[in-house]
C-alpha cells in the first residue's frame, strides 16, 4: 500500500477504532481488506473519492454474480460506513446502497444423510470432527478452535470460546459424542487444541482440511447435496433439534444466535412440537 499515501495511518486507527467498538478481528480483516482494494484502485483513501468512482466500483462488483464478488460488496458497503462514521466521525459526501439481505432456505442433510456421512469417514479424527460438528452444531472456526479442556467430560458440557460476535456459549456433551472424543484422545494425545494438525500438535486444524474431509465422504456416501458444505452439519443440528421438538429459544442458545429472528428459518423446513432438548446424535441410531 506504499502507492496510497496516508494509508498506514488509515490501518492503525481502523484497528484502534475496531478494538474501541468490541468487533472481531475477522470484522477488522474483512474490513480492512475491502478498503485496502479501494483505496489500490482509486490510488486514494476514502474520502477522497467522488460518488461516480464509487458508483462505477460497485456497479462493477455487482456485475460480477459469484458469490465472491457480492460477499465483497457488502464488506465494502459496511467498511467505507465504519470508516466514515466510527474512524473519521464526519458524514460521508458518499451515498451508500441500501444492501439487501436475501435469506434463502439452508441446505440440510436427512438423518439417513448423516448415517451415511459418518459411516463411510473411517478416520478415526476424521470422524471425531464430523460427528462433534453436527452434535454439538459448531461453525467450522470453532471446531478449528477448540481446546482439551473445554470439553468437561464430568459436566457432560462443551465450551464455545469466542464464538460469532467473541461470544462463548455452552453446549450439552451428548453421550454418543463422549465416547467417541474418549477414544480419539486415547489415540491421538492432544495437549492443547483438540483437533491438531500435521505440522504440530500446537497448531490449529486447518479450515481447508475440515471442508475436504466433507467433501471426500459426500462423494463416498452418494448423497446429492448441491450447495452442502461443513455448515450444512450445523444446519442439519438445528433442523433436528426441531424434530425432535426442542423450544426455539434453547435452539437460539445452542446456535449462539444474537437474534432469534436467524434461528427461526427452521422453522420454515419442519413443524415442531416443543419439549425436552435430545441431541440429535443420541437419538441417530436408537432407530
Amino acid at each position: 500500500m506504499a502507492n496510497v499515501p496516508d494509508f498506514a495511518e488509515l490501518e492503525q486507527r481502523f484497528q484502534i477504532a475496531i478494538q474501541v467498538n468490541q468487533l472481531s478481528p475477522k470484522t477488522f480483516r474483512n474490513y480492512i481488506s475491502a478498503l485496502g482494494r479501494i483505496c489500490l484502485h482509486f490510488g486514494k483513501t476514502p474520502e477522497y473519492i467522488t460518488q461516480s468512482e464509487l458508483d462505477y466500483y460497485l456497479a462493477d462488483l455487482n456485475q460480477n454474480r459469484s458469490g465472491t464478488s457480492k460477499a465483497r460488496l457488502k464488506m465494502c458497503v459496511f467498511g467505507l460506513r465504519f470508516y466514515f462514521n466510527k474512524i473519521l466521525r464526519i458524514p460521508s459526501n458518499l451515498v451508500f446502497p441500501s444492501i439487501i439481505q436475501r435469506r434463502s432456505l439452508p441446505v440440510v442433510f436427512s438423518r439417513s444423510d448423516c448415517k451415511k456421512l459418518f459411516f463411510v469417514t473411517k478416520n478415526l479424527k476424521h470422524r471425531a470432527i464430523l460427528t462433534l460438528t453436527y452434535s454439538a452444531g459448531l461453525r467450522i472456526s470453532e471446531v478449528c478452535k477448540l481446546q482439551l479442556h473445554d470439553i468437561d467430560f464430568d459436566r457432560m458440557t462443551i465450551t464455545v470460546r469466542q464464538g460469532k460476535g467473541g461470544k462463548d456459549r455452552c453446549i450439552p456433551l451428548a453421550e454418543l459424542m463422549k465416547k467417541g472424543l474418549l477414544r480419539y484422545i486415547d489415540f491421538f494425545h492432544p495437549t492443547s487444541y483438540l483437533f491438531f494438525g500435521m505440522n504440530s500438535k500446537t497448531d490449529q486444524y486447518w479450515v481447508k482440511s475440515i471442508q475436504n474431509i466433507l467433501k471426500k465422504a459426500i462423494r463416498l456416501s452418494g448423497i446429492q447435496k448441491p450447495g452442502a458444505s461443513v455448515h450444512t452439519l450445523r444446519h442439519s443440528f438445528a433442523t433436528h433439534l426441531l424434530e425432535n421438538g426442542t423450544n426455539i429459544v434453547k435452539i437460539q442458545q445452542l446456535m449462539g444466535h444474537s437474534n432469534i429472528q436467524t434461528t427461526m428459518i427452521y422453522t420454515r423446513l419442519v413443524n415442531t412440537s416443543f419439549g425436552k432438548v435430545v441431541s440429535p446424535i443420541d437419538s441417530l441410531y436408537q432407530s
